[in-house]
């Protein structure tokens, strides 16, 4: 990640420790979703809507300085993948591999096309097709109890 400045960036020098291998000594703040992803808990976010922390003087992806605490560095011209669909929010490191530039945004465009446009996964049980599109069914719910409500 470059040096840009991001708005109420979260510094955690002060909280994260390094043992004798260089390697940070405790997880980011997180909470566990119904799949088993770590969402990042700290508001701190770039202009994409990745997590962000700032330490010891250094900008960090919140899932890159998870990878790299679980894992090591990662490899010159590698990238931090995500293998679940939470691209933005997951840092559990059991959800992150190492790959090129290529394969992680064919892993974006291939999760988009599994997410409706509002994130709720693209499935048999949660979605049908209607004049070409496929619709979330979640979304049309909640856009019937909108209009009910009005």
């Amino acid at each position: 990640m470059n040096d840009e400045v991001v708005e109420n960036m979260t510094d955690l020098s002060d909280s994260v420790t390094r043992s004798d291998e260089d390697k940070y000594e405790r997880d980011l703040p997180y909470t566990v979703d119904h799949k088993n992803c770590w969402i990042f808990a700290l508001g701190s976010r770039d202009k994409g809507g990745y997590g962000v922390v700032k330490i010891d003087g250094k900008n960090w992806y919140a899932h890159r300085y998870q990878y790299e605490k679980h894992n090591g560095p990662v490899p010159e011209g590698m990238e931090v993948r995500h293998i679940c669909k939470n691209q933005r929010d997951c840092v559990n490191p059991n959800h992150l591999t190492v790959g090129t530039h290529a394969q992680n945004m064919a892993d974006i465009q291939e999760h988009k096309k599994s997410l409706c446009p509002t994130g709720h996964e693209l499935n048999r049980q949660n979605s049908y097709w209607f004049a070409g599109t496929l619709i979330c069914k979640i979304c049309k719910a909640q856009k019937l109890a909108a209009k009910k409500g009005e």
